[in-house]
This record gives C-alpha cells, sequence and structure tokens, in this order.
C-alpha cells in the first residue's frame, strides 16, 4: 500500500516534527514545520532537498530504504524536499562524507596505479636498451638505475583516508584569527563548518583564509594552525595532524559545554604574500615612473576625464554570480501584476519578496535547504505577513498591523491677499509629509546588515537574543549601551552601525 510522504515527519524514521514522537499523535503533519531559534536537545529540524547524484551511493540509499520500508513511492529521478529530525541528519551527513572520501581514495588509487604502470614502461624500455651490453656491466647499472624508480609516492600512505570519525557533533563553530609573522595586526572572522570531519574542517579554515586575504593560491602548507579558547591567556595548542585534530574536538567539546568559544590562529609566513597583489605593486611603481615632462607633452584636448565604471559580470565571483541568477529566477517566476516587487502568492495573500528576502530565498536554493516552489522555513517567509487581496485585485489591509505611525491628510489652501474665512476658524499648519518605511522583522534586519557590511553572520547572530527580549526593529534606537551588551553586541562599531540603521523605521 502507497503511503504519500508528509513533510511533518522525518523521512527516515517517520518521527513527529511537532511533538518529536515515534508514536501515532494527532499533529497536522502536512503543514512543514517550522524551524525555532533555540530548540530543546534533540528537536531541531533539517529541510533537505534530494538531487539525483550517483557518486552519493551510501548516502542515497540511506533515502531508497526509507522509501522501500514506509512506501512512500518517491521519485529519485527528480529533485524534491524532505525533512530530516537531528539523529537522522547526523547520519545523512556522516554517509555523505564516507561518500565524498571513497571518491577522492578512488580517485588516488587510480592514479597511484597510473605513476607505477608508467615507471614499469620506462624501466622495460631501459632494460631492453641495456641488453646488448655485458652481464657484469648490466648487473652493475641496473642496481644503481632501479633506485631511480622507486615510487615517490610510497610516502603518501592511503591509511590517511580513514573511515569518517563520528565526533559525537554535528557542526562546530570557530573564529579564525589571521596574523601574519612579525606583525601585530590581525584579521578575524567567524566560521561555521558542517560536517565535523578532519579534511573538512581544514578546507574550511582554508576557504576561510583565502576569502579573507583574497587570495585563492594560499594552501594550508603557507602557514601554521593553533587553537584556545577566545580571550584565554597563555599559549595556544598546535594542529598540524589528524591526531591534534582529535585532541581539538575533545577540547572544544569542553568548550562549548561552557559557553564559551574556540578560536584557530592561522600565523602565515613572509612567503605568502599575494604574487598578484606584488604584479600589481609592480605596474604602479612603473606608472610612477612617467616623468612630469612627458605628462606635459600630452595635449590638453586629448586628455579626457575618467569615468566610472559599471559592475561587470567579469568583476563578480562565481558565487555572486550563482546568486544574482538565481534571484533573477524568482524574480522572474513570481512577478506580481498588483505589485511593482516580485510576490509569493499563497490563499490570496501576496508576500512581496524585497531584496532581504530574495537574498536569502537564493541563498537557501544554493545550499539545497529551498527550491524555486518551496521557500525557506524562516519565520519571515510566513504567508500571514503578506497581504490579502481579492480577486478583483483589491488590496485590503494587511493582517499584521504596522507600528509606523500615520500621518493626517492635510489640505493647503491657496493664500489670498485676504481671507474669506471667519474670524474665530482655526487653520491647522500645514507640515510636509515624511517617509515611512516598511518595518521589517528583526531577521530581514539583521540580514540586510550582514549584506550590506559583506560580513558572515555578524550581525545574524544576534537574532535569536532580539526574539527572546520581543525587541522590534522601531526599538532599537532606544535602547542603552547595556541593554545592547546584554543582547550580546559588545563591540562599539556593531552598536553604532545597527542603531543608524534602525534611526529610519
Amino acid at each position: 500500500m502507497t503511503r504519500e510522504y508528509l513533510p511533518g515527519n522525518c523521512y527516515t524514521c517517520k518521527k513527529c516534527l511537532f511533538c518529536f514522537t515515534l508514536e501515532a499523535c494527532k499533529c497536522d503533519k502536512n503543514i512543514k514545520p517550522v524551524r525555532v531559534g533555540k530548540p530543546q536537545r534533540g528537536q531541531q529540524i533539517y529541510s533537505r532537498v534530494f538531487t539525483p547524484n550517483e557518486e552519493l551511493q551510501a548516502a542515497n540509499q540511506f533515502l531508497f530504504s526509507a522509501n522501500e520500508k514506509f512506501q512512500y513511492n518517491s521519485n529519485f529521478n527528480v529533485s524534491f524536499s524532505f525533512t530530516f529530525c537531528s539523529a537522522c541528519n547526523s547520519k545523512f551527513q556522516r554517509l555523505k562524507g564516507n561518500d565524498k572520501l571513497a571518491k577522492r581514495k578512488n580517485a588516488y588509487t587510480k592514479k597511484k596505479k597510473e605513476l607505477i604502470e608508467g615507471k614499469e614502461k620506462k624501466l622495460e624500455k631501459f632494460t631492453a636498451k641495456m641488453s646488448s651490453k655485458s652481464v657484469d656491466g648490466e648487473d652493475a647499472i641496473m642496481s644503481s638505475k632501479s633506485s631511480d624508480f622507486v615510487d615517490d609516492g610510497d610516502e603518501d600512505d592511503i591509511s590517511e583516508y580513514s573511515e569518517v570519525e563520528d565526533y559525537g557533533i554535528d557542526k562546530i563553530k570557530l573564529q579564525i584569527i589571521i596574523e601574519k609573522k612579525g606583525k601585530k595586526t590581525s584579521t578575524s572572522k567567524t566560521i561555521t563548518i558542517n560536517p565535523v570531519e578532519y579534511i573538512n574542517v581544514i578546507e574550511g579554515i582554508n576557504n576561510a583564509v583565502q576569502k579573507a586575504l583574497k587570495n585563492r593560491s594560499i594552501k594550508p602548507s603557507d602557514y601554521s594552525l593553533s587553537y584556545k579558547v577566545v580571550n584565554a591567556r597563555g599559549p595556544s595548542s598546535a594542529l598540524e595532524d589528524k591526531l591534534d585534530f582529535n585532541e581539538f574536538i575533545d577540547d572544544y567539546k569542553k568548550i562549548i559545554a561552557v559557553d564559551k568559544k574556540m578560536s584557530v590562529i592561522v600565523v602565515i609566513g613572509d612567503d605568502s604574500v599575494n604574487e598578484e597583489t606584488k604584479s600589481k605593486r609592480l605596474k604602479i611603481s612603473n606608472k610612477s615612473d612617467f616623468s612630469a615632462s612627458d605628462e606635459e607633452r600630452i595635449p590638453s584636448s586629448s586628455k579626457k576625464k575618467k569615468k566610472s565604471r559599471a559592475t561587470q559580470e567579469n568583476d563578480l565571483s562565481k558565487e555572486e554570480q550563482s546568486r544574482a541568477e538565481t534571484i533573477a529566477a524568482l524574480c522572474e517566476k513570481y512577478k506580481c501584476d498588483v505589485h511593482k516587487t516580485p510576490c509569493f502568492i499563497q490563499e490570496n495573500r501576496h508576500l512581496q519578496l524585497n531584496p532581504a528576502r530574495l537574498q536569502l530565498w537564493a541563498r537557501e536554493i544554493i545550499n539545497k535547504n529551498a527550491t524555486y516552489d518551496v521557500p525557506p522555513t524562516f519565520p519571515t517567509f510566513s504567508a500571514a505577513l503578506g497581504t490579502l487581496v481579492s480577486k478583483n485585485n483589491d488590496v485590503q489591509i494587511p493582517t499584521t498591523g504596522s507600528t509606523a505611525p500615520v500621518n493626517p491628510i492635510v489640505i493647503q489652501m491657496p493664500q489670498y491677499p485676504y481671507s474669506h474665512s471667519q474670524p474665530n476658524a482655526f487653520i491647522h499648519p500645514t507640515s510636509s509629509p515624511t517617509t515611512i518605511h516598511e518595518l521589517p522583522s528583526i531577521t530581514e534586519f539583521l540580514f540586510s546588515l550582514d549584506q550590506k557590511y559583506n560580513c558572515n553572520n555578524v550581525y545574524s547572530k544576534f537574532e535569536n537574543a532580539f526574539l527572546e527580549e520581543e525587541i522590534t526593529v522601531n526599538a532599537i534606537k532606544d535602547l542603552t549601551d547595556e541593554q545592547m551588551v546584554k543582547l550580546g553586541i559588545v563591540k562599539i562599531g556593531w552598536q553604532k552601525n545597527i542603531r543608524q540603521a534602525a534611526q529610519r523605521y
């Protein structure tokens, strides 16, 4: 008997994602559950999108078995969305890690086999060439030459591709501190890495270093790694190999248990200076060698003002181009005949897709947590925030009241040299209308700050603190410094940027 999969259940264990029980319950599982800010232990949900991929055999088999067990009759030839509980999501991530590790092992074994075969052919050619010489001379030469064909890749022990270990945590959050050798200045960046596996963590740290220094050629061999608790005194512990990583995970668990943060210190040597930066400096110095006399030879008529160039497609990174294409596709798909902005329409409710919502939706599509048809599960995409529109395209009052003040309608009469009004008539003074901005949610407001200042989750991490204290955007400008610190906003720059952005509401 075929049973349709309901989004309120975990796909692989069929646990209810509302009451988190495996037994029969009365919860409406046709409704997709929404992630909460601070869930209880083991009660977080994870929205996932299946994409056909033959390389992820173990992870796919995990889904195939659940489909056969519960008789969902899912079509695995096309993409579809489903939901995991925290336990099943952890198992699924480990299986994906094993699949990727197996792929790297196969590539490594194939490359090593090709290298050995190539050296054997060289050895055969060398043997045939020396066959005309005497036996004694041949033996002496062969003994000396054969050492040249020792496999240099034997040092790379395939045992380094060990099975993915279960460290008991789904993800780690680190503060990366980048320092240059011999300089006191440093750069800091907070990242989250998932799944927790040695190679994946090292690659995540290296990507963060490359983005911070804007240098894609930097490798882990160009710097040294160490770690310690944020704001802790004393020396840091080395993070050089797999054994150090195991100790690092044990220390990380102890640190987060006492509500502290872990930092990873990256010390870059002088040899890792960006070659591209060197070439740019060389070009600038060559241009500065232009003498003043050469500049005077150029007639004034040939000098033109340098115009500012608009941003071209080639100036964007691959990630920015992908996000821009996704946003363009969303705008085209949800074009609205009633509003100027695109709208996500559900039951005659128009949820206007402002830039913050479009950026958030595009990011979740790229991360495989949403589709073009199914928006993310963030509260800002709730249908209750939309505007109710009748069939005659008459816009009705939105379900959530705006906190912005309503300006009175003032009609200004033309002035005449004589008065037509009675002596006791009272004339209201006119006032210029002020600009009213639509009040965004805390999620949209903090996400827009991350986009404006090009930060990675610097301001969005305070979302839970604002929601817990029930603080709206228009109340932020009245917060004191002590209240800001209580919310976790300890840096002066963060406080000023948040207050400045909230002044418009």
